[in-house]
């Protein structure tokens, strides 16, 4: 007669693990506490594959690059699907939004052959507290790609200087567009008269 766990889980040899004091315990018993586990504490298990993973990535980097890029080409759907829900899951969070404003501006930067030595920390700060630095109208926050005319950006006091943090403003989309071929002063010369003239 086979024997049963206490969940009523059949016992061979196939489906129990022998621990170190010489018992037999369940290997279904054991998966579901541990992804019981798992589902609890997501953002631990987050963490601990990410150090496992940059710990293999600085002991073997070429075999790493080869076995990613081999993964790529052999899952591209799936690659599209992970790549989608990281930058989602990013977006969703002042640090990662702050960290694409910041990941642009180095970009250009790079091209333009200027300076980029603004603040993550800065950036994430203005974003948490959630409104433009100039106008303070609130950001509003998409997780489609698209941004909208309350879209938080990196707006340069000084166009021919570089990002810095003193140089640098985060801004709503819709100002940063107005000012990108006039001086502040327009800007605020326009929306004066736009009050001015609306219906009372």
């Amino acid at each position: 007669m086979n024997a049963f766990c206490r969940n009523g889980h059949t016992l061979t040899e196939e489906t129990t693990r022998q621990a170190p004091d010489g018992t037999r315990s369940c290997r279904v018993c054991e998966r579901t506490r541990c992804n019981a586990w798992k589902d609890r504490n997501k953002d631990l298990v987050r963490q601990k594959n990410r150090e496992r993973m940059a710990r293999i990535r600085a002991e073997n980097p070429e075999v790493t690059r080869e076995r990613s890029r081999r993964w790529v080409k052999e899952n591209p759907e799936k690659h599209k699907r992970i790549q989608k829900e990281t930058r989602l899951r990013r977006r969703s969070t002042a640090r990662g939004r702050a960290m694409d404003l910041l990941r642009g501006a180095r970009k250009r930067s790079k091209m333009l052959g200027m300076e980029c030595s603004l603040s993550l920390d800065r950036i994430e700060r203005v974003l948490a507290d959630g409104v433009c630095e100039v106008t303070g109208i609130p950001f509003e926050v998409t997780t489609n790609g698209r941004k909208s005319p309350w879209s938080a950006t990196l707006d340069k006091t000084k166009n021919d200087s570089g990002y810095t943090d003193q140089n640098t403003k985060v801004v709503v989309w819709a100002y940063n567009v107005a000012k990108q071929t006039w001086d502040p002063s327009v800007v605020l010369r326009v929306a004066k008269a736009l009050l001015g003239n609306e219906p009372s």
